[in-house]
């Protein structure tokens, strides 16, 4: 179905020599480079001895010079062998290269990611759809069973191979993820901190607050809903505006766009919840859902569920031997054999019995045609007289007394602000707090609502930008700052020191 030849991840690459063909790195040597970008170099490889292929992942310099990114390299490998599940790429070695880069090796994939074969058809048909998002969402499950969130789920981390003609599919990527019950000590991102891809985000995670596995399952949903119909539910060229539209919009149902069969809808919605606590509670609900909606195979009823017995079946011997009931160790089947003696008696005694009992129905008949009226007198004295219920007066109301107001919750007192930032290199504050800019966005949560809160914007060469916002309870305020070009300033006159001709205001002194 995919099959274009690419590594187990298709990591954008670095700076630094490229590997050479019969380089060794670990027990394996280097073969050719299939992938290159902005975090690092995927290199084919091959162990000399018993010939497996794997692939070799190396972190560009400049962020193998940076302690946190090689912590979340190493968080990488450490993940996915704790979590340990086939639709999970295998991580199976780790170390650094002669010049300091550090390098991971893993398993070697042929098939494209799921990104890059929508970008070649579009849509998916949801017969497609449903083995492949099945497969990942029982990844998924695996991860979150073990404690990780994945949090930057997305196409580009889903690789799709083939094996004995069906899709094969595998979960890349575990740079991002969380231990979902982490210590403030062993966080790899602070609280407030925005950390994934902004069109798969959800609501929570664009606000920069803590998630745990129900933000995959958003993610998730947008993967869907992006397969069935082509389309992401939120898009823009202004990522504040995504993580706004996330935060607060209901997406368009996906028949609207792409014509699907009933139920779809449920489920991709029911993902795509804002509150997380009425989303899906596992992973493996979302894939059981989907494959019953399709009349599929629920993969993991079978998984899950005792094997059951062999069914009991019973057989009617009509040989002529003596009555018996025998087991017989045969997968539980009970041999049953009949009597078999002298026909005729057995039919005349049939007759004589139904001769007998038609006499009782008879007088039993009878009985009850002549004695009806005294049963009845009977049941009517047995049963007790109910006391009649006391008539219910209507409530007094006090003339011009106002109605009761329903008692209501109390909004939320707080509000979000989405700061875009255009320029490079450009720090911004709120309320004199230095907050990170991650993908052109600086996000802040938990702001009080009804208060003036003053945003700063510096960057080289620009004029600082200043700017007082007042945010609303539970909503999500944008600011886009417009830096100007800083102006030249002008040019101060030369100092005149003594005996030029004039004092510091430039008069002229005739004593000189």
């Amino acid at each position: 179905m995919l099959g274009q030849e690419l590594s187990a991840d298709e990591i954008v690459g670095g700076e630094g020599a490229d590997l050479a063909p019969g380089t060794k790195v670990g027990e394996y040597e280097i073969e050719r480079k299939v992938g290159a970008g902005g975090c690092g170099v995927v290199y084919l490889a091959r162990h000399p001895l018993i010939g497996k292929r794997a692939a070799v992942k190396v972190l560009a310099p400049a962020r193998a010079a940076d302690p946190v990114q090689v912590d979340r390299f190493l968080l990488e490998a450490r993940s996915v062998n704790a979590i340990g599940h086939r639709n999970i790429v295998d991580i199976f070695a780790f170390g650094k290269l002669p010049d300091g880069r550090t390098y991971l090796v893993m398993e070697f994939l042929e098939g494209e990611d799921l990104g890059k074969h929508l970008e070649k058809v579009g849509r998916l048909a949801p017969e497609e759809v449903v083995p492949i998002l099945s497969q990942l969402a029982r990844g998924l499950a695996a991860a979150h069973a073990k404690g990780f969130v994945h949090r930057d789920l997305k196409p580009e981390n889903v690789f799709v191979t083939t094996q004995d003609g069906q899709p094969q599919v595998k979960l890349l990527d575990f740079g991002l993820t969380k231990l979902a019950d982490a210590t403030e000590a062993t966080r790899k991102t602070r609280k407030g901190v925005v950390m994934g891809t902004p069109q798969y985000m959800s609501p929570e995670q664009a606000r920069g607050r803590d998630v745990d596995h129900r933000t995959d399952i958003y993610s998730l949903g947008v993967v869907l809903y992006e397969c069935l119909t082509g389309r992401l539910p939120f898009d823009s060229n202004s990522d504040v505006d995504i993580l706004i539209r996330h935060a607060c919009e209901a997406p368009q149902p996906p028949s609207l766009i792409a014509p699907l069969p009933a139920g779809i809808d449920r489920i991709v919605l029911k993902c795509l919840e804002k509150d997380s606590a009425r989303r899906y509670a596992s992973a493996t609900d979302v894939a059981v859902d989907l494959e019953r909606t399709l009349g599929l195979p629920v993969v993991s009823d079978r998984a899950s569920s005792p094997p059951i017995a062999a069914p009991i079946v019973i057989e009617v011997d009509r040989r002529p031997i003596h009555e018996t009931i025998s087991s017989e160790p045969d997968g539980g089947r009970v041999s049953v054999s009949a009597l078999a003696t002298d026909r005729r008696k057995i039919g005349v005694a049939a007759l004589l019995g139904l001769a007998i009992l038609g006499v009782l129905l008879l007088i039993g008949g009878l009985l009850l045609s002549t004695n009806s009226t005294e049963a009845q007198s009977v049941v009517a004295a047995t049963v007790p007289t109910l006391p009649s219920s006391p008539p219910v007066s209507p409530p007094t109301v006090t003339p011009g007394a106002p109605p009761r107001a329903a008692e209501l919750p109390a909004p939320p007192l707080v509000g979000q602000l989405a700061i875009a930032v255009k320029l490079r290199g450009a720090r911004v504050s709120v309320d004199g707090v230095d907050v990170p800019v991650l993908r052109g966005v600086a996000s802040v949560a938990d702001l009080r609502a009804g208060e003036e809160h003053v945003v700063r914007v510096a960057a080289p060469g620009h004029e600082p930008y200043e700017r007082s916002v007042r945010i609303g309870a539970g909503q999500t305020s944008s600011v886009e700052p417009d830096l100007e070009p800083a102006r030249e300033k002008a040019a101060r006159p030369p100092h005149r020191g003594p005996g030029a001709g004039s004092d510091r205001d430039g008069i002229v002194n005739p004593w000189e």
